[in-house]
């Protein structure tokens, strides 16, 4: 994933590559597609500049 190689917080881009791994073993994994959606919407909202909302998503990724 070198296209976010300049993503200021690089765990965002690890969570998405586990989450995209596990969805490839078993499409079933309800929480690696949770994990993904949710990485992704944040990675969307720093790039929008609302920390806020990044900060509430990150909030629920660590529940997961």
């Amino acid at each position: 994933y070198t296209f976010m190689k300049h993503h200021p917080q690089q765990e965002d881009i690890t969570r998405v590559a586990h989450a995209i791994r596990e969805l490839r073993k078993r499409g079933d994994n309800q929480s690696a597609r949770k994990l993904l959606e949710l990485s992704c919407k944040k990675i969307n909202s720093i790039y929008s500049e609302d920390t806020k909302t990044a900060e509430k998503l990150e909030a629920e990724i660590k529940t997961i």
